[in-house]
């Protein structure tokens, strides 16, 4: 691995009133946390009735549409074509319209404010939440739209693409069809645009056959087993984007098929069992003993049904969908590697009929039994001229449920080495991965990984927990794609903070080539200065030289808690030393950073923004946003977010900073933006970014002097309003002055509701407790 170079860096409030109808059955509702229905359930009291006698009917509120969004440009008003509609109930009431200001720099006047149909003029250019609500006399609800006013002395807004998520990946069998949980919004821009939304297959390798392929929210069919990368777009008319998700198709098992192969009353070892085994066969391995031996996966031919390795006591581990811990070892099998160091546990060799569909549940994989270093005990895979193509490359792996682990007393390189497509690390716990004096990854895929889902492990390394890249791919023009890493607990023990021998210390999480890749619903925890400078999230691309095609594109970063950390994130446009492809397109929202800064053993940066080092002439990186974030230091060192252009030529092109809060929990203030020649706010954004920048409706704790003017600016942490930061509350009161005003009524900073839904589970890992 290439050595690190040193510093670089969302109305109405609609409680839908279920109408839970006890008749007879009863419905019983578990989440993570039970607690009793109270607040925002409308109740009433029960009615007799006589028989033969209708029901009187049940008010319910009006309905309020605000219309679409537009913008406008000064002196011009804005048209709003509000609608709202009532049962007529209860009998005898009026049904009334009232627009309000929700949000915005000026004043508004409506030419009717109790027409739902009316204009709007505004006193200043800005953005504004406009709310029209209706009311019966008893019950109301309203809605809410947003109106972009442009001085007339300065340009309108840019359009901005849509916003897509396509959703989590799924995994069905046949002939079961996909849930497709999609979504997309949009800036309003152009004024009048329609916002369309259309699914297509990506790939796989039978046809799709969506319900509505014009809904974010729809079905898929398919027609054969396989897996399936499914692209959901969105288009305002003029610009567009997209995202994909990818759906696992399992065939459905025919009667009868598959046979089960008994290790050790049948075959002594795994290998033996293996090597007999067919498509579509189960191995059963006995727990509780441990198989000293390197299984190799050969090719079993054409086919799609996997080969499945499981334990005896499967039924004695956690159900399917939960995480194991140590403790469940003694239901597992153990495979350990016969030798030290490069000699695997499990191993998938590359070949032009490459090793494909085999599945290990239940199954502890260690590392070989001594002192010596070893560099991994999963390989799948390889680089070299053995896997210079890509039909060479291993594919359809699944691990689900295996403990995977290094040692205490002996340096182990990696965990998983898993350079395959198509395949899954899925609750299962990976941990101990160091190595004195060189890097560590509990998962590291560099050479063919493609189309895989990292979900709801816990795990440990020293140097980078997971690392994208690394080395350069030996398949011409292949980066590291379509990847997906959700609900994991990324962690590093504090006993290894100064421990001899070293643990190599660097990150939680780092991409150096890969496009498309999703992380969410994740927790970094524990991060510190110490063989780097404890950045902790790092999109840094770098090749060796031999890989001008490297990049860093498309990658979102959502619903994260990353906290303990010295500093949270390092982006760079591009290699210091070698020539590749510019960073671009990087989306990172409702996230929670805690920095700890000199509790981790140095300031506590938010983040560095890297420049080129010697490749000044490439150009900016493009699109980088950073949206509905919170970041709490909890320290009084300094806390900067640093734009480290060094050469003094622009770093972004398009570099957004909106509706985050910057905040010290530790009675200080954020110590600000700057750049390398040591200008601060709006003069560093000027020099970074010229022209290219836009920074506004931040909670910001800091004096307000240099910084651009539309943002809110307080002197301590009270002041924002949360519920209790004393013990890491970060959600917004409802008295906060920053509650709902966001654009679309969000709350600025991230939205903790859906955050800490998001990640309840993520530590236990037992997601069958969680929604």
């Amino acid at each position: 691995m290439k050595k690190e170079r040193k510093l670089q860096r969302k109305f109405r409030t609609f409680f839908i009133i279920l109408i839970f109808i006890f008749l007879p059955t009863a419905m019983v509702f578990q989440n993570c946390s039970p607690a009793p229905l109270s607040s925002g359930i409308k109740s009433s009291e029960s009615t007799q009735n006589t028989p033969g006698e209708t029901p009187a009917a049940t008010n319910q509120a009006p309905i309020a549409n605000a219309g679409a969004d537009s913008s406008i440009t000064l002196p011009s008003t804005a048209s709003l074509s509000g609608s709202v509609s009532d049962d007529g109930l209860p009998n005898g009431s009026v049904l009334t319209a009232a627009w309000s200001k929700v949000s915005g720099i000026g004043t508004v006047t409506f030419a009717n404010a109790s027409a739902a149909i009316t204009t709007a003029t505004f006193s200043a250019a800005g953005t504004y939440v406009l709310r029209l609500t209706a009311s019966d006399g008893v019950l109301s609800s309203s809605d809410t739209v947003t109106v972009i006013v442009a001085s007339a002395s300065t340009p309108a807004p840019p359009n901005q693409a849509p916003t897509v998520d396509a959703g989590p990946d799924r995994s069905i069998t046949l002939p079961a069809t996909a849930s497709l949980n999609g979504s997309a919004s949009d800036d309003g821009l152009p004024a009048g645009s329609t916002l369309t939304r259309t699914w297509i297959k990506d790939s796989g390798a039978g046809t799709v056959t969506f319900a509505n392929a014009s809904a974010a929210a729809t079905t898929a069919t398919f027609s054969q087993a396989g897996t399936y990368v499914l692209r959901l777009t969105a288009s305002d008319g003029t610009l567009s984007s997209s995202d994909t998700m990818s759906v696992v198709v399992a065939a459905a098992p025919p009667p009868g098929s598959g046979n089960i192969l008994n290790v050790p009353s049948q075959y002594s070892t795994i290998q033996a069992a293996v090597n007999a085994a067919s498509r579509g066969d189960t191995i059963i391995v006995q727990a509780g003993r441990t198989y000293t031996e390197t299984v190799n996966l050969p090719y079993k031919g054409p086919g799609t049904e996997y080969i499945t390795i499981q334990s005896s006591a499967l039924s004695s581990l956690p159900a399917a969908g939960n995480r194991v811990q140590p403790s469940d070892s003694v239901n597992m099998p153990t495979i350990r590697s016969p030798y030290a160091g490069s000699e695997a546990a499990i191993r998938a060799e590359p070949a032009s009929n490459p090793p494909s569909y085999y599945k290990f549940v239940g199954i502890q994989i260690l590392r070989h039994n001594s002192t010596q270093f070893q560099q991994s005990p999963i390989y799948l895979g390889d680089f070299g001229t053995g896997q210079d193509t890509y039909g060479e490359v291993p594919h359809h792996f699944i691990f689900d449920r295996c403990i995977v682990r290094g040692a205490d007393n002996a340096s182990t390189a990696r965990g998983f080495y898993f350079n395959v497509r198509d395949s899954q690390i899925i609750n299962s716990y990976i941990d101990n991965f160091w190595q004195d004096g060189g890097d560590s990854q509990g998962i590291l895929m560099t050479n063919g990984a493609e189309r895989n889902l990292v979900a709801n492990n816990f795990i440990e390394a020293g140097s980078e927990n997971i690392m994208l890249g690394g080395a350069d791919p030996d398949i011409p023009n292949f980066v590291p794609n379509n990847i997906t890493i959700q609900n994991n607990h990324f962690f590093k023990r504090l006993s290894w903070r100064n421990a001899n021998p070293r643990r190599v210390v660097k990150n939680l999480f780092e991409i150096k080539n890969g496009k498309n890749i999703i992380l969410e619903n994740n927790i970094f925890e524990n991060n510190w200065y110490e063989a780097q400078a404890g950045h902790s999230i790092l999109f840094t691309c770098r090749s060796d030289g031999q890989a001008p095609w490297t990049v860093c594109q498309d990658i979102t970063f959502r619903y994260n808690i990353v906290k303990n950390v010295r500093s949270g994130f390092n982006i760079t446009r591009t290699d210091d030393w070698t020539r590749i492809q510019l960073t671009n397109n990087i989306n990172v929202n409702n996230n929670l950073w805690i920095i700890a800064g000199t509790a981790m053993g140095d300031d506590g940066w938010l983040g560095m923004f890297a420049g080129a080092g010697n490749n000044t002439t490439l150009g900016p990186m493009s699109n980088i946003k950073f949206d509905h974030n919170t970041f709490i230091t909890t320290s009084n060192s300094g806390s900067w977010l640093w734009g480290a252009n060094d050469s003094g030529d622009p770093l972004f092109n398009n570099f957004v900073w909106t509706n985050n809060i910057v905040a010290s929990a530790a009675g200080g203030t954020w110590s600000g933006l700057r750049n390398d020649a040591g200008a601060t706010g709006t003069a560093a954004l000027n020099n970074i970014a010229p022209s290219q920048w836009t920074m506004t409706g931040n909670v910001f704790q800091i004096n307000s002097s240099g910084y651009p003017a539309s943002n809110n600016y307080v002197s301590n942490i009270a002041s924002i309003g949360f519920i209790n930061p004393s013990q890491s509350n970060f959600e917004l009161s409802p008295s906060s002055p920053y509650k709902g005003a966001a654009p679309g009524g969000k709350d600025i900073g991230a939205d903790m509701t859906e955050l800490n839904k998001r990640t309840a589970c993520v530590v236990s890992g037992q997601r069958s407790l969680c929604p």
